[in-house]
């Protein structure tokens, strides 16, 4: 099925052109929205939505170099008081990294036979935090790579963990990325370089947050695009299909198992994929 001006995307998908009001809510300081008129699509094959604009590398990489430090922050707050609230506490908090951690732990320990020996990545681990015990115990050096100057958190340091510079291709038999792709400005090709860091027969472990529902994907089907869609940070959102619309764009790749649960109010997806 394919949209009266649909236009081909770098997934290899039809994509409806939409345009939509993303508000950013400063209801609790002035009692008013500051709109951005911004042209998203839905892709059709893959269930998700992402800005029409592809932001490059260059330009994220403004945006994180000092990813939830004090500026950041600041900066952010500026245009998103709501943010305020949980500034200091998101992605640091005792209870998040436990829970997090034992459930990327429950998924790769289920699927162990797959930690073959070699190198291990953490791509976009920020400081370290959220790599598993199990990956922990099982290599003996773990690289970090993320384009922000967050540096390794200090419980971590003098640690088995290493923060490196650049990538090679074709190297690591166990890559981890979370909670990236929905940062970036081409999922599709962003994957595709993931892939590309892992040897043939290596896994990675993706973990990602689905943020449509069954209901706003209905909309976007309809064309009904009245209701707007509030993003932040989180430039690209997805549904429980978009995962099976992005590996058969990659068909080295197979999905292996997966496990979704809820944390605070967030769905998580989390996937353990195999590189043929």
């Amino acid at each position: 099925m394919v949209f009266k001006n649909a236009v081909k995307s770098y997934w290899g998908s039809y994509l409806i052109p939409i345009a939509k009001l993303f508000f950013l809510n400063k209801d609790k300081i002035q009692n008013n929205y500051y709109p951005y008129l911004t042209d998203c699509q839905y892709c059709i094959d893959c269930n998700s939505v992402m800005p029409r604009y592809e932001f490059s590398a260059e330009e994220l990489s403004q945006l994180y170099h000092d990813y939830r430090m004090e500026s950041y922050n600041k900066e952010r707050i500026s245009f998103e008081p709501s943010y305020k609230k949980i500034a200091k506490i998101v992605g640091v908090t005792d209870t998040e990294i436990s829970y997090r951690n034992s459930k990327s732990s429950e998924l790769i320990m289920r699927n162990s036979s797959l930690l073959t020996e070699g190198y291990v990545l953490d791509l976009g681990g920020a400081d370290g935090m959220f790599i598993p015990q199990i990956i922990k115990d099982k290599y003996e050096t773990i690289d970090l790579f993320d384009i922000s100057n967050v540096k390794i958190n200090s419980v971590l340091e003098n640690t088995k963990i290493v923060k490196i510079k650049s990538l090679k291709k074709d190297h690591y038999s166990f890559l981890m990325n979370m909670h990236v792709l929905e940062h970036v400005g081409n999922p599709l090709a962003y994957f595709k370089e993931m892939v590309a860091l892992v040897k043939r027969g290596g896994s990675i472990y993706l973990e990602f947050p689905l943020e449509l529902s069954i209901d706003i994907e209905n909309i976007f089907l309809k064309r009904i695009i009245d209701e707007p869609i509030m993003i932040h940070e989180h430039i690209n959102k997805f549904s429980r299909k978009s995962i099976i619309g992005l590996l058969e764009a990659v068909p080295n790749c197979k999905l292996i198992d997966s496990l979704v649960d809820v944390f605070e109010s967030y769905i998580l997806a989390r996937y353990i994929i195999k590189v043929q």
